[in-house]
Parts: structure tokens; C-alpha cells; sequence
């Protein structure tokens, strides 16, 4: 498996693609969770239709990661999502970060919160969270060390899972003390050769996934 990748913006157009990827990668992965094998869940979350709709949200992102032309995992984020205790703050919301189980070990899953991170930041978004199951030690420890901290938890409504894992935490991000405590520091709105950015060559790829139409109160906003 290479270790350099491709990342683009995701357009309604994608909707059978990403279908396919998100199914493939939820059966690598989760079918353990539930009674029936994840068939509810998969047709609930990942059937064409709905990521259509979803693609064609200005506040939902998803991102395609490609080792040369093979489609890997995928990012989805959310901008000013809230949630309580953070009322004051403009979030945005890592809703999924998944990879092929062929495509793990190789650093894709922390270049993809970059992505989320450095998107967050050209959207003054100041607060990046997550949810992720309370019974994931793997998750929740590289989540801990990108730097989120446990701050809320939460119990899945759903019957068809089985109860041991309905268990969640949510996980954030302050990114103003990340930048206060990272060398890179960031000038402005993200352009050129942003020195937030520490990989150039990861620049080229984020400056061309940047979501358009820009977000309400951007400067690059129509």
C-alpha cells in the first residue's frame, strides 16, 4: 500500500461511491455490534439516496482519500454544529473518519484530522469534536494523543445494537490552544504557502478539497 495519497471534496455525483466505500469499510469493522450484522444500520446510513442529500449540504463534508486511483476511506465533517457546554463556540464536528482495513498503519487516518483541523481553521471554526464508543480503546487513544480530551458521554438510542456498546464518549479539541501550543502558528485565513501548514505538499492537496461555497461570514464568501 502506498504512503502517499490523494484527498478531494466528495460532490452528490459520488453518492454510489461513497456508498460502496462506507459499506465495505463498516463490514471490515462493526458488524459486531449488532444483532442482526449492522443490515439495519448499513441501509439506514450508507443507502444512496441519503449521502446524496447529504453531498448536497453547504455545512456536510466528505472527503475521498485515493492510493493512486483506489478509493481508501473518507472523512465527513460538519460546520457550527453544537453541542451542550459549547454554546459559545463555533464547532465543527468530526462525524466519521474510516479506512480500509488494508489501508490502516500507514498515518491516513491523523493526515485526514489534518484535513478536518485545517479546515476547521479556514472556517474560523474554533472547537473540533467527535464522537466515539466508550469500548474503542484503539479509537479513544489516537484520538487522545491528536490532543482530544474526554468532556461528555452518551448512550445510543438503538435497539438493534447490542447494549455493552451503546456506551459513547465525546471527545473535543480546542483548536486556539493547539495552535498556541504547536510551532506552526496560523496567519490569517488559510492561502498561499500558510505556514499552519507544516507539509507543503499536503497544502496542494487541502487547497484544492477546500469546500466551496465558502460559509456564511467568510471573507471568500459570494
Amino acid at each position: 500500500m502506498e504512503k502517499e495519497w490523494t484527498i478531494r471534496l466528495l460532490t452528490a455525483d459520488d453518492a454510489e461511491l461513497l456508498s460502496g466505500l462506507a459499506i465495505t469499510i463498516y463490514k471490515q469493522y462493526y458488524t459486531h455490534l449488532w444483532h442482526d450484522g449492522g443490515q439495519w444500520y448499513i441501509e439506514y446510513s450508507y443507502n444512496v439516496q441519503k449521502l446524496r442529500k447529504e453531498l448536497t449540504d453547504l455545512t456536510n463534508f466528505h472527503y475521498l482519500a485515493c492510493s493512486g486511483e483506489h478509493p481508501v476511506g473518507y472523512l465527513k465533517i460538519r460546520l457550527n454544529e453544537k453541542w451542550k457546554g459549547l454554546e459559545d463556540h463555533h464547532c465543527l464536528e468530526v462525524e466519521r473518519i474510516y479506512i480500509l482495513q488494508e489501508a490502516a498503519g500507514f498515518g491516513l487516518g491523523k493526515k485526514l484530522m489534518d484535513v478536518a483541523r485545517e479546515i476547521a481553521k479556514y472556517h474560523n471554526q474554533d472547537i473540533l469534536f467527535l464522537k466515539a464508543m466508550d469500548s474503542s480503546s484503539n479509537a479513544l487513544d489516537f484520538y487522545q494523543k491528536l490532543g482530544f480530551t474526554i468532556f461528555d458521554t452518551l448512550t445510543l438510542p438503538f435497539q438493534q445494537m447490542k447494549k455493552e456498546y451503546r456506551g459513547m464518549v465525546v471527545l473535543k479539541l480546542d483548536l486556539l490552544v493547539y495552535v498556541q501550543s504547536s510551532k506552526f502558528k496560523v496567519q490569517g485565513p488559510i492561502g498561499g504557502n500558510n505556514p499552519a501548514c507544516p507539509d507543503p505538499s499536503r497544502w496542494r492537496i487541502l487547497k484544492s478539497c477546500l469546500p466551496r461555497p465558502w460559509s456564511v461570514g467568510h471573507p471568500d464568501s459570494d
